[in-house]
């Protein structure tokens, strides 16, 4: 389907000749098929590698992206038919051809950089779940910190006001509990030889541990922020 002659032009389509636009979109065309040929590779290598359960995500990109790139080729067969288009509506489609393809290839390229990173991490698997080993154990020493600063909280402000803190506290040592099973998982699975498996748990425990700290940072700043609703709600009253 064509775009409407009145359709509005992208200011990016605007600002260049249109023998500029024209090999953009020509290049972007090539540049996309390369893409999608270099991806169902990288696919079928990760599917190898990684398994199908792990790459569904990826599978699904790489759907879209065919799918972008055949309305973008069918909208390039549009414009060298017998039909000449008015100079707007020949730039509204190469426009849409450079997105189409553009927004396509940067979502490939992501998924691909992530293969190359659980790799990366595959080679370094058992340096990772002692990094991460570390980091929980690092962790771990600030809850009894968190629960000296909640007993400090207790003593300056109102029991209602600090059941989220409370829940904090104690999702984060669920957090930091998890994180510790996923490591061990992750050792074992390096026992059997299997880093896939290893990585998905180290990635596991890296995120829980990510969580909790997020929480016990939260448990610090409580004290500050408490007492700055307090003032506001004096404000108000008053």
């Amino acid at each position: 389907r064509r775009p409407s002659q009145g359709g509005p032009v992208p200011r990016s389509a605007q600002e260049v000749s249109l023998p500029d636009l024209q090999r953009q979109a020509a290049e972007a065309l090539v540049s996309m098929d390369n893409a999608v040929r270099s991806a169902e590779e990288e696919l079928a290598f990760a599917e190898a590698q990684f398994g199908a359960q792990r790459t569904q995500q990826f599978r699904g990109v790489l759907e879209q992206a065919r799918a972008s790139a055949k309305e973008a080729f069918s909208l390039r067969q549009q414009l060298d038919d017998d039909q000449k288009e008015p100079e707007d509506v020949e730039r509204s489609m190469l426009a849409r051809i450079i997105e189409l393809t553009g927004t396509a290839r940067r979502t490939l390229d992501e998924h691909t950089q992530e293969f190359a990173t659980l790799r990366s991490l595959q080679d370094r698997a058992p340096q990772f779940l002692d990094e991460l080993a570390g980091r929980l154990a690092e962790t771990r020493e600030r809850l009894p910190v968190a629960d000296q600063e909640i007993r400090g909280l207790a003593a300056r402000h109102p029991a209602q006001a600090l059941p989220t803190v409370h829940e904090h506290r104690q999702q984060a040592g669920s957090l930091l509990e998890s994180a510790d099973g996923f490591i061990g998982s992750g050792r074992q699975s390096l026992e059997r030889d299997d880093r896939a498996s290893a990585v998905a748990a180290a990635r596991a425990a890296e995120e829980s541990i990510g969580q909790a700290t997020v929480l016990l940072d939260q448990i610090s700043r409580a004290d500050e922020e408490l007492a700055g609703s307090a003032e506001e709600l004096s404000r108000r009253i008053a």
